[in-house]
């Protein structure tokens, strides 16, 4: 095999800064079965549709397609974790247990392309934000009612009322017992 240094050096050209070298194409990398199927078939039109340069058809009809080195884990592990799927899915649909639906969103996003494991983390990412921002709106919608109980309840009983920034600074906990305070009062006016 002839190098690119051997053609300089007999065409008596050092290679310096100042020889002209033509940049680095981009090499599109195609699937082996695909080149397999151009050798064997001979056949390049659906090939050639599909947008893969004559040039490389070309290759492909004319050398032997290099061997292939295919590497699973614990031998059919694919195919053993597609088996686990379809018995988890057809398990989930009769068991509406959420763990066992979650169990089968896993294994599916195992065998997901990095792009649509992106896209799967990036769903997961947001329903999790989505229902810690619906829980955190429900606390503070709770926590005023409890607010605007107490300060009414406070009125009722012709109490001093507190100050909503005072009531604002209590935990959750703290507001139902103030809330529960108040109203044992009231009842135990309306008994008297």
């Amino acid at each position: 095999m002839v190098s690119f240094n051997s053609i300089l050096c007999n065409l008596n050209l050092a290679p310096t800064s100042a020889t002209v070298i033509a940049p680095k194409r981009r090499h599109n990398s195609y699937d082996h079965r695909l080149r397999e199927l151009v050798f064997r078939s001979g056949r390049t039109e659906n090939v050639r549709q599909i947008g893969v340069p004559r040039s490389t058809i070309h290759g492909w009809t004319k050398a032997r397609p290099r061997p292939v080195v295919t590497l699973t884990a614990g031998g059919d592990y694919v195919e053993s974790l597609e088996r686990r799927v379809y018995i988890l899915e057809r398990r989930a649909g009769r068991l509406p247990d959420p763990v066992f639906k979650r169990a089968v969103g896993v294994l599916e996003m195992i065998l997901r392309t990095p792009d649509q494991r992106r896209h799967y983390d990036a769903r997961l990412k947001w329903e999790l934000d989505e229902n810690t921002r619906i829980q955190t709106a429900s606390e503070e919608g709770e926590a005023l009612g409890r607010i605007e109980l107490i300060l009414t309840l406070e009125n009722l009983l012709q109490m001093q009322t507190s100050s909503d920034a005072e009531l604002r600074g209590k935990s959750i906990e703290e507001l139902r017992q103030r809330a529960q305070y108040l109203q044992e009062l009231i009842r135990n006016r309306s008994s008297s």
